[in-house]
């Protein structure tokens, strides 16, 4: 029988094969999976700031396709009721409560005013007003002279009919050549008679809000200073506007596309906020300046007109909306202002604030930094949305 000797050197190698990893490998296995995961690490985090980044352009995209279409819409039916009649188009409306609560001032009768922004680059305002009720477009002619109120106590126009009109309508009174001193007037139909066929325009208990007069209920009195102070002659109309008048105010303010509206029915003038991250909105009158007007837009510029046959050449409205990112990047990503190409098809006047040369064509520049830091705004993404829209009352005269 053999004896297996377990020599010194053999029990030696045993012990190294027996005990372990060093400091020196377990130290790189270390540095191995702290490599691993901080390379893991970056490509998560790049993953996940390119998905919020898509995911907040699609929000933008999304935003400013919702922006676009409400104005879109808005302006496409102003005017209604208005321009069946050109005549009085730009005429200053004055009104009781609607001067009120308008600051004071009247607002001409047209269906799109453009106020343009306070600086250059800025965003600009946009008022729209027409009348949304289903109240017959055509105008009502006054056939009997209408002394100002307050001097005679007349309280009635004598009109060729009174198809559509009813007690409780807002109507606008149009005189036969408006000007600075013969100015629109917007009243309340407290009723209606036939034989002659008149509109009554009273103030007392039927016009609670005071369209018509100063005071509360039946103590109401008339007010001349609504009306000319030579009254409307013969051959001056009225627009009926219904119980649905519009008139809305569409503006920029802390990175918000908002809306002031005018509701004579409940309270007036309620603002809304109706979409955010649209920082600019800018906006130009379609013109047709030819002589005779060919129905073809020749110019866009931001001068409203002053006369009726400069509003009645106003065929479109041209609109561009910048939409922000809710994404804040680290890297800038915007060095440079956006810009609203305008192209050369067809010019705009040189009077327009901003307007420059790019390229071939024309462009204007749209600030994006009026809410935030000055130079935050490098670091956000924007998407521009800009469309044609035809002012299609004007021109279908309805």
């Amino acid at each position: 029988m053999s004896v297996f000797n377990l020599s010194s050197s053999n029990r030696n190698d045993t012990r190294l094969v027996q005990r372990g990893v060093t400091l020196i490998e377990l130290m790189v296995g270390l540095v191995i999976g702290l490599v691993a995961v901080l390379v893991i690490s970056q490509v998560m985090l790049a993953t996940e700031a390119q998905k919020r980044t898509t995911t907040s352009g699609s929000d933008a995209q999304l935003t400013g396709t919702l922006a676009l279409y409400t104005l879109q819409r808005d302006l496409q039916m102003s005017g209604y009721g208005l321009s069946a009649s050109q005549l009085g188009l730009g005429c200053n409306i004055r009104s009781l409560l609607f001067n009120t609560l308008n600051g004071g001032a009247g607002r001409p009768l047209a269906p799109v005013v453009i106020s343009p922004g306070a600086t250059t680059g800025a965003p600009d305002t946009i008022r729209v007003f027409g009348s949304s009720s289903d109240k017959f477009s055509v105008p009502t002619l006054v056939t009997s002279d209408h002394p100002a109120t307050g001097t005679t106590g007349v309280t009635e126009f004598v009109v060729n009919n009174t198809v559509g009109i009813q007690a409780g309508d807002l109507m606008i009174a149009v005189p036969t050549v408006p000007s600075a001193t013969d100015m629109c007037t917007m009243f309340l139909a407290s009723g209606v008679a036939s034989a002659p066929q008149r509109v009554f325009h009273a103030a007392g208990a039927g016009d609670p809000q005071g369209w018509n007069g100063s005071g509360t209920g039946a103590a109401q009195t008339l007010v001349s200073s609504r009306f000319p102070a030579a009254g409307y002659p013969a051959g001056s109309y009225l627009i009926n506007l219904g119980t649905g008048l519009t008139d809305r105010t569409y503006s920029i303010a802390a990175g918000t596309l908002r809306v002031s509206e005018f509701n004579n029915s409940t309270d007036p003038n309620t603002v809304t906020d109706l979409f955010a991250q649209v920082v600019n909105m800018r906006a130009l009158y379609g013109k047709d300046t030819s002589t005779p007007p060919d129905g073809s837009v020749d110019t866009y510029d931001n001068a409203a007109p002053t006369t009726p046959d400069g509003w009645a050449r106003v065929i479109t409205i041209r609109i561009a909306l910048v939409v922000r990112s809710g994404q804040y990047e680290k890297e800038i990503v915007t060095p440079s202002v956006p810009v609203w190409e305008l192209g050369n098809a067809t010019p705009v006047a040189a009077g327009v604030a901003g307007i420059q040369t790019c390229g071939t064509g024309q462009c204007l520049d749209l600030n994006v930094d009026g809410d935030i830091n000055a130079n935050d705004w490098k670091h956000y993404r924007y998407k521009i949305y800009n469309t044609v829209i035809p002012v299609r009352n004007l021109v279908w005269r309805s």
